[in-house]
């Protein structure tokens, strides 16, 4: 045998050796993979409630020994049941402060679940919340999230007995129906959005002592927010939150008399939206003007009327003596024009302060004696219209301070 051969021989029979060596050698699996750590880990079901509170359990079965190690994946032992989960948690060793963090989450996410739902139906129908045919759907809708909010508290209650202190707030309570019609990303978006911009309004309010700095920074912050509004938003979306979150919306919803529909009551908050922002009387004549052919004359009227602090006046004593809508329509025309006639004359010049203070008188009793012809068929009507209105007819007809000189001058 030639030396090269025998050389190749000798290596090949060392690397046989080695790699028998090694395979004797190899580390030891610690134990065998448990069929729990194959399983898919589900969650827990959010569909069944705790019906009692739970105790800490004595160890009863083999499988439910408590563990040595930290390292225990918890959520295997996950069983449909919140209570049933906790005495199981509890008996294999897992700390009652972890057993809540574990725990409470799937609760609030239960119920979360709940206000969503209600939040989308409250946003299909944020405009009918404003009128009267909705009062009745809205007190549901109260009752509804006081009913669940308390049955919320009352299954924390009944799953850490004592824990109370260290509860969450309740999920998404009360939900807010200005966001609620946009998809939950873009939901949060603006809300995270307007958090933005009231923190620094505030920070701006606290930490600046002039008036123009804080004035500038405030509206900086403001500017900001519209841009971004603007950008997340599609300008449909952006209209809607608009007229949901306005002064509009609440001054349309204020007005008694007037009989609107959502989708009037909408495009009326949106006009007096962009009326109110303007602050001028040529959007203020736009609005009106659309507002009349949205209407009609006859509903724009009523309209008109229902913005009149007497007519909502008069609109609450009719509710109290019966007085018809007819009677009470012609009560309100009868002192809107009495009153007319007493600025007329209070604005004379030309009238002396006696003058004027007799002219007034005069038209006062002219005016009850008019409501007292139109109330004659209600008794206790007239009674209750003067004692309403007491406050209002001494401004109306007490004549104006003058001066006593320049009245002195007028006289012959």
């Amino acid at each position: 045998m030639s030396s090269s051969t025998g050389l190749r021989l000798s290596l090949l029979l060392n690397a046989v050796l080695v790699l028998a060596l090694g395979w004797t050698w190899r580390p030891q699996p610690s134990g065998q993979t448990s069929e729990a750590s194959l399983r898919p880990q589900s969650d827990l079901p959010e569909a069944r409630v705790a019906s009692g509170p739970g105790v800490e359990p004595a160890v009863t079965r083999p499988e439910l020994a408590r563990f040595d190690t930290e390292d225990v994946d918890w959520s295997r032992f996950s069983t449909g049941d919140w209570a049933l989960y906790r005495d199981q948690l509890l008996a294999c060793g897992c700390p009652r402060a972890t057993v809540r963090e574990i725990i409470e989450p799937l609760v609030n996410r239960h119920f979360a679940g709940r206000f969503r739902a209600w939040a989308g139906d409250i946003s299909t129908h944020f405009w009918e919340r404003f009128c009267p045919p909705a009062k009745e759907r809205k007190e549901a809708w109260q009752e509804e999230l006081d009913r669940a909010e308390s049955e919320y508290r009352t299954v924390l209650d009944q799953l850490f007995p004592g824990d109370r202190a260290g509860w969450a707030n309740v999920p998404a309570s009360s939900p807010d129906p200005r966001v609620s019609f946009l998809p939950p990303n873009l939901a949060r978006q603006v809300e995270a959005a307007e958090a933005n911009r009231n923190e620094l309004v505030r920070e701006a309010n606290e930490t600046q002592s002039e008036p123009q700095f804080r004035a500038e920074l405030i509206q900086q912050a403001e500017a900001a927010f519209e841009t971004e509004f603007a950008r997340i938003l599609s300008p449909e979306q952006l209209a809607e939150w608009k007229a949901r979150t306005s002064n509009g919306a609440q001054w349309v919803a204020s007005l008694v008399g007037v009989d609107l529909s959502p989708t009037e009551l909408a495009e009326i908050a949106r006009l007096k939206h962009t009326e109110l922002s303007s602050r001028t009387p040529a959007a203020e004549a736009a609005a009106n003007e659309h507002i009349k052919t949205l209407l009609g004359s006859e509903r724009f009227a009523a309209f008109e009327r229902a913005q009149d602090n007497v007519y909502g006046e008069l609109v609450v004593l009719s509710e109290r003596t019966g007085l018809p809508e007819g009677g009470r329509n012609a009560l309100w025309r009868t002192q809107r024009d009495f009153k007319a006639q007493a600025e007329k004359v209070a604005a004379d010049s030309a009238l002396t302060f006696i003058e004027r203070s007799g002219e007034l008188k005069r038209l006062r009793a002219e005016q009850e004696a008019a409501v007292g012809e139109l109330l004659l068929a209600h008794p206790g009507a007239f009674e209750a219209w003067r004692r309403q209105q007491a406050d209002r007819l001494e401004s109306v007809f007490s004549p104006p301070a003058v001066d006593p000189v320049k009245d002195w001058l007028k006289q012959p």
